[in-house]
């Protein structure tokens, strides 16, 4: 089955019919949705839980984002030495500090290992945040209620949805060779004035690529498309976090306490909604396959980017940026 779905990724030339349909259609809608990894259906019944990665943020804007809807607890991991706000409008809070190591990809999985120890079955949405919610990706932010909406139907919702064209699914060998030599990072403005960027120094991992390290720790992804969550910010069903051994979640936080900005940390971004997701049907890959015009091969610069994601010409409102995927793939 996977060499056929292989043979047809690697011959993507074309743009599907549907696209260039007038009008929406509910087949239009629900295969959109399934592109960007949404859900025209599902709602959220059982109880919500944060686990929220701080550094030194301003969390004021937390209490509208959750305003409404009933968050049972909140557990603040706070890793860079400065106390986090107590004042937070949820009755349950826990507050753990760490040492400053893997940032908040270490703080997703350190909380994974703990959730899934826990004997509590209930089927618990955990929302994994950070200290700024603001997006800096080609992405558009979801809403709480969307994000709860689509974890309720999928057992995972990615808080960003990518755009221009971008698909929320990957060809997963392409994805694997991703390697990275650095990362800058959002510049941030120090106490003189001055404008900075992450240093790189011991940011690369002693692994070839995301594939070796997958395979350190005896890690595979579906195939051969997976799902990718950029940003760190998502949510998962507490039953699919405990659907892993807990020993599982603990290797991959030990891979990640190696330093604070590492190259182990954008594999583990790229993995998270492979773990999580339910798993695609035949019909529903096919349809994902049949909706491509490009794989993306291309790196970011420092190696990064968006490797492997399937992505519509079409769809793309500003085409010219991705022109060159799309030529490259019809010849």
């Amino acid at each position: 089955m996977n060499s056929n779905f292989i043979s047809q990724l690697s011959c993507i030339d074309q743009i599907n019919p549907l696209e260039t349909e007038t009008g929406p259609s509910p087949e239009k809608a629900e295969m959109n949705d399934l592109w960007l990894g949404g859900a025209t259906d599902g709602k959220y019944t059982g109880p919500i839980r944060i686990v929220l990665s701080y550094c030194k943020g301003d969390l004021a804007w937390l209490s509208a984002f959750i305003l409404g809807f009933g968050v049972q607890s909140i557990t603040v991991v706070s890793k860079c030495g400065v106390s986090p706000p107590t004042n937070l409008p949820i009755k349950d809070k826990e507050f753990i500090d760490l040492p400053n190591a893997g940032r908040n990809d270490h703080t997703i999985a350190y909380s994974m290992a703990k959730i899934s120890a826990e004997e509590s079955d209930d089927d618990a949405i955990v929302l994994f945040l950070k200290d700024n919610i603001v997006v800096h990706q080609k992405a558009n932010p979801r809403s709480l209620y969307e994000l709860l909406r689509i974890t309720a139907k999928k057992g995972f919702g990615c808080f960003q949805e990518l755009r221009k064209g971008m698909s929320f699914y990957h060809q997963t060998d392409v994805l694997k060779i991703l390697n990275m030599t650095k990362y800058g990072g959002v510049p941030h403005s120090t106490s003189d004035g001055r404008r900075v960027w992450n240093d790189s120094k011991g940011f690369k991992s002693p692994f070839k690529n995301l594939g070796q390290w997958l395979e350190s720790l005896d890690i595979s992804l579906p195939s051969p498309l997976t799902p990718v969550c950029y940003g760190g910010i998502f949510a998962a069903k507490q039953t699919k976090i405990k659907s892993i051994p807990k020993v599982k979640w603990e290797a991959i936080a030990k891979s990640l306490s190696r330093g604070d900005n590492i190259e182990e940390g954008h594999f583990a971004e790229r993995t998270w909604a492979g773990l999580l997701s339910a798993p695609l049907s035949e019909e529903e890959q096919w349809s994902i396959i049949g909706k491509s015009s490009y794989v993306n091969r291309v790196a970011a610069k420092d190696g990064g980017g968006r490797l492997g994601a399937l992505g519509n010409y079409k769809l793309n409102h500003h085409p010219e940026t991705n022109r060159h995927f799309y030529q490259e793939q019809k010849m």
